[in-house]
């Protein structure tokens, strides 16, 4: 109320006749106990040094000065009291405030028109008319090393100073993700980049033309780039060559000047050899030229009487000789799914053959109650001494109808006489299987009165062409 600052033991400013005078921030330094008005003017408290040991402090907000032991200055009403706005003409240089009070500036316009120049080795700054700054003092005065500690977050300079960074540590824990269908990436706690404008940036297509020898190649969205693809020589046969060999060297046709190849070293007699014997007592030995020789002893394999020398393995051996007339030797003869055709009216093909399909190769009926049959060429005077049949019966059952049956006939070139060799059938378990006999009559072939043949009786019973159930593999 009555503007007048009280220490507690005595002394007192009058502060009234500042008000409304001057708009100024108030400040104090409480390591020189100065006060200090912004724009100039201070107040040493240090003399009350001792007097009255108190800290003084300053809030910004309320605007109050406040002692340690109590009391307090409330400097709010000195707070903008003189909020004048303030302007300068630059015709005039003249400073005026809103409220009244002007500052004529002129005199001072162009009254220290000086060039200011710096030495870099000497560090000192020099003014045109006189006057400079010795700045040596201030070269390198803050030359320290900064280093940083990760476990305690800490920055801390050589000479003092630090800056603890733990606070900051882990501050923006967010998750990113992407969304390929906006072509989005979010982050957790908000904001988000759209990339659409990116998807397919270099979609581009190449396309050519071409005129004469030259051909232009074009990317979409760029350049185009010519070039050339005439024969440099155009000649379009001189690249035409072949090859000719005379006594070993190898030359091409049109280049008369290239270099032959000679072929020699590369001739292949290197198996032009002779073969020589001799004989000492029951020792043979054999010599090969250009190769190493090998000795036999044949006196333990020496032949007797009806016998003669016969190579078995690696070693001649003494064998019998066989008369003429009584070898017996064990042949094979088979019958491939190929060879089946249909027995139906009209010479019509009714069966089912499957080549590489999904279950192999095999023959089949293409319909129920079928025969289908496939001859039997074996040489004149040979003896069937055992017949196999190899089948595949899916279809089980009591009745006739659910079995495949087989029978090897042969038929007089005469007339239309038949005659069964024998018979089989294939009752048993589901499945692939086989069935083999021993005929015991017309067993020996004889080619001059008859032919020969295997005829099977057998259903289809299938869902589809490779689903059958009654299969021939072959007959043997």
């Amino acid at each position: 109320t009555t503007k007048i600052v009280t220490l507690e033991n005595g002394g007192t400013i009058d502060l009234s006749d500042l008000i409304n005078t001057d708009n100024q921030a108030i400040s104090y330094d409480a390591a020189t106990q100065t006060l200090t008005l912004q724009n100039g003017g201070t107040v040493n408290l240090s003399g009350l040094g001792g007097t009255d040991n108190q800290a003084i402090s300053y809030d910004a907000t309320t605007k109050i000065i406040t002692l340690e032991n109590g009391g307090n200055i409330n400097l709010s009403d000195l707070i903008n009291t003189d909020n004048q706005a303030i302007s300068y003409d630059a015709t005039t240089q003249l400073l005026s405030l809103e409220n009244g009070g002007v500052v004529n500036l002129s005199g001072l316009i162009g009254t220290d028109d000086q060039a200011i120049s710096y030495d870099a080795t000497t560090k000192i700054v020099t003014l045109e008319n006189g006057g400079n700054i010795d700045l040596t003092n201030l070269t390198n005065t803050d030359n320290q090393t900064i280093s940083y500690n990760a476990a305690t977050h800490i920055l801390t300079l050589q000479n003092g100073g630090a800056v603890n960074l733990s606070g900051l540590i882990d501050t923006d824990d967010q998750a990113i993700s992407y969304n390929a269908t906006t072509k989005i990436v979010t982050l957790e706690n908000g904001g988000a980049i759209d990339l659409s404008n990116l998807t397919n940036t270099d979609n581009q297509e190449l396309s050519s033309t071409k005129a004469g020898n030259i051909i232009n190649l074009t990317i979409l969205g760029g350049n185009t780039v010519a070039f050339s693809v005439a024969d440099g020589d155009a000649s379009a046969t001189n690249e035409i060559q072949d090859l000719t060999l005379s006594s070993n060297q190898l030359r091409i046709t049109n280049n008369l000047a290239a270099t032959p190849i000679n072929l020699t070293p590369y001739l292949d007699n290197t198996d032009n050899q002779n073969l020589t014997a001799t004989k000492s007592g029951n020792t043979i030995t054999l010599d090969i030229e250009r190769g190493t020789g090998a000795t036999v002893n044949i006196a333990s394999n020496t032949p007797a009487e009806n016998q003669v020398l016969t190579w078995v393995g690696n070693e001649w051996i003494a064998a019998n000789i066989i008369s003429a007339g009584t070898t017996t030797k064990t042949g094979y003869y088979s019958v491939d799914p190929t060879a089946f055709v249909g027995l139906g009216k009209d010479g019509d093909k009714i069966f089912y053959h499957a080549e590489n399909g999904a279950n192999g190769d095999f023959v089949g009926a293409d319909f129920n109650d079928a025969k289908i049959a496939a001859p039997i060429n074996l040489a004149h005077d040979v003896t069937i001494t055992n017949i196999t049949f190899y089948y595949h019966d899916s279809r089980t059952g009591g009745s006739a109808k659910d079995d495949i049956y087989f029978d090897v006939l042969r038929k007089d070139r005469r007339n239309s006489t038949e005659e069964s060799i024998g018979t089989a059938n294939s009752t048993g378990s589901a499945g692939d299987g086989s069935l083999t006999i021993s005929p015991t009559s017309r067993t020996l072939i004889d080619n001059s009165l008859y032919s020969y043949r295997v005829v099977a009786s057998l259903d289809k019973y299938g869902a589809d062409d490779n689903n059958i159930r009654h299969r021939v593999y072959s007959v043997v």
